[in-house]
């Protein structure tokens, strides 16, 4: 029927290819493809985490004069939070801790946890399995409210740079991404 319409008329194609029979894929071939990409994904998340973790921890171990502090209040990290902090004091949480962690958390959400670690002092250390340790430090600097203001913006705001590159790439428009940044933060 569709032969006889203007758009399909004139000569048939002399060259017709079929598709391949389906097969259903191997158990061990998904297995092996699962953990392909699934190990370049944990590398690949490790080593920014990793990097920035490594980052964090320098500029909140030196000054600006490059001289190791023994309280993280006068390190170059904790300047830097303090020059930003009052972004955040509207949504609840307007310490300098939060303030670099939610930073961190654009170049991957995990940040966020690994910042608080090294911020906490607890990286190396071995907490216990519910974190007594640490509840007092994190007790003294936020309130119920605060901290479930700072996790659902975390939750909710603009993705890692990666994601930003995708959102840029598929809207193909600045103003659009900057709008859907602004939007989700």
């Amino acid at each position: 029927a569709l032969k006889k319409t203007s758009i399909f008329a004139g000569d048939p194609a002399p060259f017709v290819m079929e598709l391949p029979a389906y097969h259903i894929p191997s158990m061990k071939g998904v297995l092996i493809h699962m953990w392909e990409r699934a190990r370049g994904f944990i590398i690949k998340a490790g080593t920014i985490i990793f990097a920035v973790c490594v980052i964090i921890w320098f500029f909140s171990s030196f000054n600006i004069t490059m001289d190791m502090v023994d309280d993280i209040e006068d390190s170059m990290l904790a300047g830097f939070g303090h020059l930003i902090s009052w972004i955040f004091a509207p949504l609840g949480f307007g310490n300098w801790r939060a303030t670099v962690a939610s930073v961190s958390g654009l170049i991957a959400k995990e940040n966020v946890v690994g910042t608080f670690g090294v911020l906490y002092h607890f990286g190396g250390e071995e907490l216990s399995e519910n974190g007594d340790e640490i509840w007092n430090l994190v007790a003294a600097e936020y309130t119920a409210l605060s901290a479930y203001a700072f996790m659902i913006f975390n939750l909710l705001c603009a993705p890692c740079f990666a994601a930003m590159g995708a959102i840029k790439r598929e809207m193909n428009n600045g103003k659009w991404t900057a709008f859907a940044i602004g939007y989700m933060c």
